[in-house]
């Protein structure tokens, strides 16, 4: 290469390169413009994406809490129901309340087997106009409520009734002349109700089946006091729980074990409302 042409090279080079000093601002401020502009788009774009799964996202959030909301709303309706429902079926089984206090006073082997042999023996309820029948219809109707219910209130229904019921088939089987042994001996029942009122031990001890009788009040009083409870949103502690666990076994042999055969005998024999 020539003297002149390397000449005009570093004249070109100097000259690109003092124009690039002399511009070097203007450049770095089209560059940044141009990244920056670049920048905004794609900002834009995740923004306006964003937006999109946001918009998405508050309409599933909005849509399930509704569901559940709706679900909750159905189930707390089915709940009261439900207390309705059991609170009805005590007040059907009160009905036959006199019976238990009848059987509170009377000394049921001795009688049971009296009426057995003696037709005298089954005159004297003769007059005692009950349906046997009917306590268990009770109880069925009632079970469809349990599922909504809380444990410890469908155990104190469950005892209640098991106690008022376990009167009704003492009474039936005296009015039937059917044997004693028909049910259970009584300290299945006084056994229940020492779980469900513990504080009642030592007077059940002393008065056997007959305070067993005339504690269904207190019974009922628990009762009422778990449903008010369960309405307040009180599922009770794992003490009830573990007590709710017993007195529904129990509760469960004695209507299983006792009222199915009597109710049984009952309707062979004709026995209903009027006895």
């Amino acid at each position: 290469m020539s003297w002149p042409d390397l000449v005009n090279a570093a004249l070109s080079v100097g000259a690109v390169s003092g124009l690039l000093f002399f511009f070097r601002d203007k450049i770095s401020e089209y560059l940044f413009k141009r990244i920056q502009h670049r920048f905004d788009v794609k900002l834009a774009e995740v923004q306006s994406d964003f937006r999109t799964r946001e918009a998405v996202l508050e309409r599933l959030t909005h849509t399930a809490l509704s569901s559940i909301a709706a679900r909750q709303s159905a189930i707390d309706k089915r709940r009261v129901e439900a207390v309705d429902q059991i609170w009805a079926a005590v007040h059907h089984l009160r009905s036959n309340r006199f019976i238990a206090t009848w059987m509170s006073t009377l000394k049921f082997e001795p009688l049971a087997e009296f009426a057995q042999n003696d037709e005298r023996g089954r005159a004297m309820v003769k007059h005692l106009n009950f349906d046997s029948t009917a306590h268990a219809a009770a109880q069925e109707k009632a079970s469809t409520a349990r599922p909504f219910l809380s444990p410890a209130a469908w155990a104190y229904f469950s005892a209640y009734s098991a106690v008022l019921g376990y009167a009704v088939a003492q009474m039936t089987i005296i009015k039937l002349g059917q044997k004693a042994e028909l049910i259970a001996k009584p300290e299945t029942v006084t056994e229940l109700v020492a779980k469900a009122l513990p504080h009642q031990k030592s007077f059940l001890d002393e008065w056997k089946i007959a305070g067993a009788y005339h504690l269904l009040d207190e019974l009922e009083e628990r009762l009422l006091g778990e449903l008010q409870a369960f309405l307040n949103g009180d599922l009770g502690d794992g003490a009830r729980v573990t007590q709710t666990a017993e007195l529904l076994k129990l509760a469960t042999q004695i209507q299983a074990g006792n009222m199915q055969q009597v109710e049984a005998d009952a309707t062979t024999v004709g026995v209903g409302p009027e006895g």
